[in-house]
């Protein structure tokens, strides 16, 4: 929920850094740990290019992780 509620609401519904009660920090760790337990989860790497496209703004890394989510959904 706090993956979703920083990649995901933050930018989509504009709030402001002041309301963010998950710093950027925490949504790297949160998607650190999972990355490490399930390296294929296109879910968590949906989530960390969420992450790099909205709070990082590197494209390119979205780009890639996004790439990456694709390959590893394709079995579904």
């Amino acid at each position: 929920v706090l993956l979703w509620y920083s990649t995901i609401a933050v930018p989509l519904f504009g709030v402001s850094e002041a309301d963010v009660s998950i710093s950027n920090e925490d949504t790297k760790s949160i998607l650190d740990r999972n990355l490490a337990k399930y390296s294929k989860s296109s879910l968590f790497l949906y989530l960390k290019a969420k992450y790099e496209r909205a709070i990082l703004k590197d494209m390119n890394a979205a780009l890639l992780s996004y790439e990456q989510a694709s390959d590893h959904s394709k079995h579904i």
